[in-house]
């Protein structure tokens, strides 16, 4: 039983482990000196992104440098459930603190990252009392620390909704746009329009030239406001807008892409302080050039036979697309079982295994040439198709499938999981800027482009033009390849922008951890029941929701890790310890979780130490195996690496060291000796210090608001609702201990128990 209860928690571990404000405000100084504007140290940077525009930094680190000390304050400004700014520096360290004060109550509270930036420009969000929201608070920075990373900076607020008070003039009478005034083929999605849907464009008499502005009619506003668009807004000289009729505030839109001649639907979200208040499109059209014109429709409630058709649209996509990633695991799995391979742990391990070699061959052919990668994308699918038509035709060979029959199991749970976190992620709509809604469906925290990095590297390869840098001055050799292999090896199928063609693929490969999960639960030999609960509270979590959708390639390398772990932390390994066979499998599958991403290599010591913690120390020649093959899986992405787009360790430097920008030919060992020199025992064992605090975040204020939290989750009101979901899910995305909860106590319970 204890057993059992062991490996529950291991799969707990490995499972969870895994309002607007108006506009930005300038602080202004009170008191003489110690803060200016910029006022940051000259290395400091903008982490995978461009800085954002005119928003006004203030820092310490002016004339003497970490050496200047003040006070500043902000302009009040109305308080949102969420405060979003980037924060630069050392804040939060002694001496060192910047706080938000409520101007009715003098209430203040700390506004301290769960670790210092330094610098790096890092984006925080804090989430606020409920009872402040709309209430006038004010900024202040304070500075009392001198000597190294004596500074702190920060940036006016960041509004969640960019009000400007008429930048579309409506002063003069409408002109320049007329009812249906849109290119003459321009379609509508699924060839439906709303009955009765009145539209206007600029496209008239003139057609292109024309120019002018006009407006839709009045409605109140909601949570959401629908309308479609066509045309080019997003051409110089055309500017959509939605205005509050009230206060004259307009909302500027930035449509995703030009729709062209198709209608395309847009949800766009509403300040809260406009809900129940009158607004109205606002369209102006100032372009005379080839693509001058934009259409736009009144404002609509979405249809649900539309919204239906779309959905079985996207959702057919998605079981193709996972058909498709299926059809070479499924055929070697076959193949495996009609030449005598019984052991359902032998079986399962290999399906992810192809799955990941299937795109790492794909990577590395496209790299080399195009025309040879679209070959071997249509080569593996149809050698899939003639193997699976092979040892399924005959009946003899039928017979022998039956070990690979319970395999059916982890494939649907992988295809259904997929399904239902990709609608559950389009919910609100977004399936036109689906990438976009990947990085917000489920914030706060708001998440930077990594989930789109893949996609930039796989389109790279496909065209044969990889971009150097491939975002921000990041190097494609920074991240490890597989996803993008695994995209890249189905484009030849695909077309256009691929961007919901990707967010469904990757999706898959987020989901396929269930069968790496379902591989280890049945090696450990755990009831049908308890394996269902465990698979259940593993997927219905909040950490799955994020990652599955925001599909950075975390969960993705859960599915070798499990593999390995299901071989050498199971009963399973006395078996295998001495075998050649499993130890390559064991290689490879290391190497897989590698190129999927280097955070594995934490986990893989982890699984070493476990090891060494329980006794286990395989054959030499398993040994021997597995090492020679997960060198040579790996060695092709370490030549790329170093030849093609070096200097490729810099990523590992910058964790490790904590130097942003680290000299090329400069060693890691080097560079982590004279880090250590440099920040001095003190400082070193400060830092071990602040690590073991990171686990846990700030716990007091987390059990002293349980109360409030669970009130106002319950709330009938949305802004507190929203304001308490929004602080567990920056605690839950940021600190292991409020992330596993009660499963941390699993080693204490599991050992009394013993």
């Amino acid at each position: 039983m204890a057993a059992r209860l062991r490996v529950l928690y291991v799969l707990a571990i490995i499972a969870f482990l895994l309002d607007p404000i108006a506009k930005s405000q300038v602080p202004s100084t009170a008191g003489d000196t110690g803060f200016c504007v910029d006022g940051v140290a000259s290395g400091t940077h903008w982490l995978c992104q461009k800085p954002p525009a005119n928003v006004t930094i203030w820092g310490s680190f002016c004339k003497n440098g970490d050496n200047d000390v003040g006070r500043v304050e902000s302009e009040p400004f109305p308080a949102a459930a969420v405060l979003s700014l980037y924060l630069a520096g050392y804040p939060g360290q002694p001496g060192l603190r910047l706080t938000l004060k409520n101007a009715p109550s003098q209430q203040a509270m700390e506004l301290k990252p769960p670790s210092p930036p330094g610098e790096t420009w890092q984006l925080n969000h804090f989430a606020l009392p409920a009872e402040w929201v709309g209430q006038s608070v004010q900024l202040i920075a304070e500075d009392s620390a001198t000597g190294p990373k004596g500074w702190l900076a920060f940036t006016a607020p960041i509004p969640g909704f960019k009000l400007f008070p008429r930048f579309i003039p409506t002063s003069g009478s409408p002109a320049g746009f007329c009812p249906n005034g849109v290119y003459g083929t321009t379609r509508w999605p699924l060839g439906m329009r709303h009955q009765g849907l009145a539209t206007w464009g600029s496209f008239c008499k003139l057609g292109d030239a024309d120019t002018g502005w006009a407006t839709s009619k009045t409605v109140n506003a909601g949570p959401y406001l629908s309308f479609y668009i066509a045309g080019y807004p997003i051409m110089p000289g055309i500017r959509l807008a939605v205005e509050n009729v009230h206060t004259g505030e307009q909302l500027l839109l930035t449509p995703p892409l030009s729709p062209g001649s198709e209608w395309l639907p847009l949800y766009i979200p509403m300040p809260p302080e406009w809900f129940g208040q009158p607004v109205r499109m606002v369209v102006e059209d100032r372009a005379t050039g080839i693509g001058g014109w934009v259409g736009f429709s009144e404002p609509f409630s979405p249809r649900r036979a539309e919204d239906v058709l779309i959905a079985i649209e996207i959702l057919g996509l998605v079981f193709c697309l996972a058909v498709l990633l299926l059809l070479p695991p499924a055929a070697v799995c076959l193949m495996a079982a009609a030449r005598g391979v019984t052991d359902l742990l032998d079986l399962t391990s290999v399906a992810p295994l192809v799955l990941g070699l299937t795109g790492y061959g794909a990577f590395w052919i496209y790299f080399l040439n195009h025309a040879a990668g679209v070959f071997y994308s249509y080569a593996t699918l149809v050698a899939s198709c003639a193997v699976l038509a092979y040892v399924t035709l005959s009946k003899s060979r039928r017979s022998q499938l039956l070990p690979a029959k319970p395999l059916l199991v982890p494939a649907a749970l992988v295809i259904l999981a997929t399904i239902f976190i990709v609608s559950l992620g389009l919910l609100r709509g977004g399936q036109y800027a689906p990438l976009d809604v990947a990085a917000i469906r489920f914030s706060p925290p708001d998440l930077v482009g990594d989930h789109i990095l893949p996609k930039i590297l796989a389109d790279g390869v496909f065209s044969g033009h990889i971009p150097r840098p491939i975002m921000g001055d990041w190097l494609s050799s920074d991240r490890p390849p597989l996803q993008a292999g695994n995209v890249v090896w189905i484009y030849p199928w695909t077309s256009l922008h691929r961007n919901i063609t990707y967010l469904g693929m990757s999706v898959f490969l987020q989901c396929s951890f269930l069968a790496g999960l379902w591989a280890f639960l049945t090696a450990g030999k755990i009831g049908r029941r308890p394996l269902a609960l465990a698979i259940v509270v593993c997927f219905f979590s909040g950490f799955t929701f994020i990652h599955g959708f925001y599909t950075w390639p975390k969960l993705y390398p859960v599915a070798y890790l499990l593999i390995v772990a299901a071989y050498l932390l199971t009963e399973r390994y006395h078996q295998v310890r001495d075998r050649r066979v499993t130890g390559a499998l064991v290689g490879v599958a290391v190497a897989l979780a590698m190129l999927c991403h280097g955070g594995s290599f934490f986990a893989i010591l982890g699984l070493a130490c476990s090891l060494l913690f329980l006794r286990r120390c395989p054959s030499p020649r398993f040994l021997l195996a597995m090492t020679a093959a997960a060198l040579l899986t790996y060695a092709p992405w370490v030549l790329y690496q170093k030849f093609y787009d070096p200097p490729g360790d810099r990523l590992v430097k910058y964790h490790l060291t904590g130097v942003q920008a680290p000299h090329p030919e400069v060693s890691l060992a080097n560079l982590l000796i004279s880090s250590y020199k440099k920040a001095g025992l003190h400082n070193v064992i400060e830092y071990k210090i602040s690590n073991f605090e990171y686990l846990t975040g700030d716990l007091r204020p987390s059990i002293n608001d349980v109360g409030v939290i669970a009130t106002n989750l319950g709330s009938t009101r949305a802004r507190p609702r929203d304001t308490a979901a929004s602080q567990l899910r920056w605690e839950k995305f940021h600190f292991f201990v409020p992330c596993i909860g009660l499963f941390s106590l699993g080693p204490l319970v599991s050992s009394c128990i013993s």
